[in-house]
């Protein structure tokens, strides 16, 4: 499986995009890294592991992210897999098993701090449920925009009742499901604006948008211990897919910020709102 970074072809598209190509310009070249980068060193004994999500430009926005944040905890990037051209992907699941090693290496003891934005929350769900498989404590996951469809009752009794067709067929019917529930919900005006799923994108990024989709739309969060907090873009505050309340079925102790922007402007015009609430979070002592 190849670990390189997508680089995908960018076209003219709207201003929380082009915010976007003003961070790549900024940012250091990435290069052909490995999937953990570390961004900088922390005085707390507690790393933060952030799935980025951003399988167009590779996570640059990040990096302002991170400087943002202060130097209380040492900062480390989960780069995306490039999965352009794969119908078939790998599941969450598989695809987080190879970001363990990097992680425990990182933090060989002591608790871990996940966080995520849209896939990368949902890959970040996994990551926790893998490592207290191996007795490792996580102490906080903070998501930013995670997809919450299959937190809910009825995408998960779907996932139940189709766990004994053939794996190819599973995978469809539950891409259908989840894809026509969207699809609905945005007819029906309850999901994000339409800004941020600009249709100038190249072909084979929304090709590889697709194969996130059926990423997401194939994995069914686990119950876990870890307190999470969940910060949603004030754009997506109404929509049904970006709803938090989902959450609570899974941990026993979740929280919701509400912050400036979209589900991508919250990334780039709002930034420096986003590091506040993260270095929030990060700061308070959760207690379960």
């Amino acid at each position: 499986m190849t670990r390189k970074l997508l680089r995908g072809r960018i076209l003219p598209v709207p201003a929380t995009i082009r915010a976007f190509e003003q961070i790549i310009a900024d940012a250091p070249s990435l290069g052909d890294e490995a999937l953990v980068t570390k961004l900088r060193d922390g005085r707390s004994g507690t790393a933060f592991f952030y799935c980025h999500g951003d399988y167009m430009f590779g996570g640059r926005y990040a990096y302002k992210l991170a400087g943002l944040l202060g130097d209380d905890h040492a900062f480390y990037l989960l780069n995306n897999y490039d999965l352009y051209g794969r119908r078939t992907p790998p599941s969450i699941e598989e695809l987080a098993r190879g970001y363990m090693p990097a992680v425990l290496a990182a933090q060989p003891a002591g608790a871990i701090r996940l966080g995520g934005h849209c896939n990368g929350g949902l890959m970040a769900i996994e990551l926790a449920r893998q490592l207290s498989v191996i007795g490792r404590e996580v102490d906080l996951l903070v998501l930013i925009e995670p997809i919450s469809l299959n937190a809910r009752p009825g995408f998960r009794f779907a996932a139940r009742v189709l766990v004994a067709l053939p794996a190819h067929a599973r995978a469809a019917i539950m891409f259908y499901l989840w894809r026509t529930f969207r699809w609905t919900c945005e007819r029906l005006g309850f999901n994000s604006p339409s800004e941020d799923d600009p249709a100038t994108w190249a072909r084979e990024s929304r090709e590889t948008r697709k194969t996130y989709q059926r990423l997401m739309a194939n994995y069914t969060p686990p119950g876990l211990e870890a307190p999470i907090v969940c910060l949603t873009a004030k754009g997506s505050s109404r929509a049904v897919e970006f709803d938090w309340k989902p959450w609570r079925r899974l941990s026993p102790a979740v929280t919701t910020e509400i912050i400036p922007g979209t589900h991508i402007s919250c990334l780039t015009t709002h930034v420096g709102a986003l590091a506040v609430s993260l270095r929030k979070a990060l700061a308070e002592k959760r207690e379960l």
